[in-house]
């Protein structure tokens, strides 16, 4: 790492990036209720791929948040009725 400073440069910046996403799902499950953490799962997906509509299933949104397909499905349900 010492004989390549770019190489040094980019480990610590992938790591760097590793660990604040770790730091954000750590934030995100611990001081978020499920519908602010379903909310921003699909505002982060918008800002990172440009995409309005989610191809995946209910059972994909909950695997992605750790959490069950039925309580994706009621939270989605009431997204729903709120227009959102």
């Amino acid at each position: 790492m010492t004989r390549f400073q770019t190489w040094k440069e980019y480990v610590m910046r992938s790591m760097q990036r590793r660990f604040d996403e770790l730091l954000n799902a750590l934030e995100s499950i611990a001081f978020l209720r499920m519908d602010e953490r379903l909310e921003r799962f699909f505002t982060d997906r918008f800002r990172s791929l440009g995409v309005c509509v989610f191809e995946g299933s209910h059972q994909d949104v909950a695997l992605a948040l750790n959490s069950s397909r039925e309580v994706i499905s009621r939270l989605l349900k009431q997204m729903e009725k709120k227009e959102w």
